[in-house]
């Protein structure tokens, strides 16, 4: 997998997180995971339940400057996916 350029103190261009229910590496728990452009980061959270999950993306896309918005799943996504926040 690759990794996206480092970030550390910098706000990234056009940063997302897509969230994940029973993904195939954490198949217990929904899963958070923020990407740079369409590349994922390391960054990720894990919780038993979506508001959980939810709540950590909003508040981690607020802290980059990002004022979020809920895209929902396409028929098209992988299965496990739950919606994409950008």
């Amino acid at each position: 997998m690759r990794k996206a350029p480092s970030f550390e103190g910098k706000i990234l261009e056009l940063p997302t997180i897509t969230i994940y229910d029973c993904p195939d590496d954490m198949p217990a728990a929904f899963v958070a995971r923020l990407f740079y452009r369409a590349i994922p980061t390391e960054v990720c959270s894990a919780a038993p339940n979506l508001d959980a999950v939810r709540d950590w993306a909003k508040d981690h896309l607020a802290r980059l400057g990002v004022d979020a918005t809920c895209i929902a799943r396409d028929r098209l996504d992988h299965p496990s996916v739950v919606e994409t926040w950008l």
